[in-house]
This record gives C-alpha cells, structure tokens and sequence, in this order.
C-alpha cells in the first residue's frame, strides 16, 4: 500500500468527520444532563451527598489511619516526620521512612487537561492514523474478496497507483452501464457477509488495540503500562460497537459504497450517530428526572441520608 492523491483526500475527509464528531461530543458532553442538575430534588441529593459523605471524608480517615500507625522506638532515627491539611481544616502529622517519599497525594481530583491544548489534538492525530490504516484494510479487504467481479479491458501497466485507479474505473463503469454496453456485475453474497464478519471481528480487534496504544503512548505514559487496561478497553468497545449502528453502517457500505469511499460514509454515519445518541440519551435524562418514581427516590436517598449519613460511606469514599 501507498500514499495517493485519492488516499489523502479520503483520509483528510475523514478526519475531519471524526473531528467535527469530537467537537460535538466536547460540547454536548458538557451540556447532556442540565435539565437534570437543574432539578431542585437532585440538587438537594447532590448537595448533601457533597458535603456529608463526599470522597473528603475518605481521605481524611486515610489521614488519621497514617497518623495513629506506630513505629517501633528503636527505629525512630530512620523515619521522618510529614504534616498535611485536610479538607475539613484539621492537621495530620505522619512518618514514613527516610528513602521512602511517603508523601500522602493530598490532591483527590487530577485538574483536567486542556481539550484545545492537549486533548483535541491528541484525538484528532489518534483519528489520523487510524483512519489511514482503516482505509488501507478496507481496500485490502475488497483486493482479497471482492464485493463484484471486476471488468478490466485495458490491460494494467507497469506499477500505476491502484488507488488512483479505483476511482477512476467506478467512472468508466458508471459510464459504460448508462450507455448499456456492460451490464453491471452481481453482487457476491459470499464475499461481501465475509468480509463484513472479519471487519467486525478481526478488524475491530486491530483497531481498537492499535487506538489503545497510541493514547497511551501519546499521553507519555510508561510502556511497561501501556497494555494494562487492554482487555477492559477491547470488551466495552466490542458491546459499544455492536450495540450501535456501525454493524448496520459497515454491512451497508459492503454493499453500495465502492471500497475507496467506504470510511468516509463510515465516519459520517458515526457521526449523525453521535449526534441522535446523545440528543436520545438527553431527552430521555430529562424525562426520567421528572417522573414520579425517579423523584420519589430522589427523596427517599435524601431521608435517608439525613438520618444515617454513614450508610452511604461505602458508595461516596474509597474502601481504606
């Protein structure tokens, strides 16, 4: 495989689809449950939940847990002294040893990365990479079972640029079918559910692990920890691929969109996707946190929270 004027235009195109996606996905992101934090009845949880068992609490017993472990006398000369403010305003005083850091991160909540700074382009370089690699197996896929059998009358010369080619035979095809003088080829049933299972199976497999890496790596995270999380990564982006359009998306493409163009209709029906999920999940939220059940257990979390705050302990802060 190699680089082609055909190839950049598709890859760019597709790009781009995937980074108005994400640009959508930033802002409706941020604004999906208004309706639903706006709500005085959530508001109220929230509010208590907040202030009575947040994950402070958590923290603070850490603290206090690291304050009352005792050292033995004799080797008193090799720890050394640290003192940290919680967040309720009280003082711990710990030890650790001498060639150990020891210290407490008494930051709970990282500061998020900048979405224009860090996040976006990361992304949108990840989307680059991948879309060039899905556009070299989609073509691959297609070289290896053909969808139709292919019509070739000029006879190939030397090292022309297949993917150069590609559009311009769907042209000549075109052409030829309106004018009547080839009849357009049946299509290969066999070749195209092939193709179909191993795009959502080995293909996706590929991907996903190829996306995995280079977040991970483009985060400069170690590499001895690049692979961890792998498996959890592969099993939710396989139920969040099959539950969604993208089967139905890529058996189409199979079928109607000629090898070279099929990620850009992939890529623009994940978007329109993108787009319907989250507006459903939405107007769904806004439904729910309205209803009469919702709100009553709403109520129900807050009495009950009032009255045995340590009952919610376990859910808001960190097992020690």
């Amino acid at each position: 495989m190699h680089f082609s004027p055909t190839m950049r235009n598709v890859v760019l195109q597709a790009t781009a689809i995937c980074t108005i996606s994400l640009l959508y996905q930033h802002y409706a992101g941020e604004n999906m449950f208004s309706e639903v934090m706006q709500n005085e009845t959530f508001k109220n949880l929230t509010s208590l939940m907040a202030n009575g068992t947040s994950s402070d609490q958590a923290h603070n017993a850490y603290l206090e847990k690291m304050q009352k472990s005792v050292i033995p006398v004799d080797e008193a000369d090799q720890y050394v002294s640290h003192t940290v403010n919680s967040s309720n305003g009280t003082t711990w005083t710990y030890f650790s040893r001498k060639n150990e850091t020891g210290a407490i991160d008494t930051t709970k909540n990282n500061t998020p990365e900048s979405f224009y700074g860090r996040e976006l382009p990361r992304e949108v370089f990840i989307f680059l990479i991948l879309t060039m690699l899905q556009y070299w197996w989609l073509i691959g896929l297609e070289m290896i079972l053909p969808a139709r059998r292919r019509r070739r009358d000029v006879p190939y010369e030397g090292k022309e640029k297949v993917e150069d080619s590609e559009d311009r035979e769907e042209e000549v095809v075109k052409k030829w079918i309106a004018q009547g003088r080839v009849n357009r080829a049946s299509l290969n049933w066999c070749n195209t559910l092939l193709k179909w299972v191993l795009d959502l199976t080995v293909g996706m497999a590929w991907l996903f692990t190829v996306e995995h890496v280079l977040r991970h790596l483009l985060k400069l995270k170690s590499p001895m920890l690049v692979f961890s999380g792998l498996k959890s990564h592969l099993i939710f982006n396989f139920i969040g691929t099959y539950f969604s359009v993208t089967p139905l998306a890529r058996l189409i493409v199979f079928i109607v969109i000629p090898a070279y163009k099929q990620i850009i209709f992939i890529e623009g029906i994940q978007l329109v996707w993108t787009i319907f999920a989250y507006q459903f999940i939405r107007m769904i939220a806004s439904w729910a946190v309205n209803t009469e059940f919702v709100q009553g257990a709403m109520l129900n979390m807050t009495g009950e929270l009032e009255n045995n705050p340590a009952k919610w302990q376990p859910i808001n802060g960190r097992e020690l």
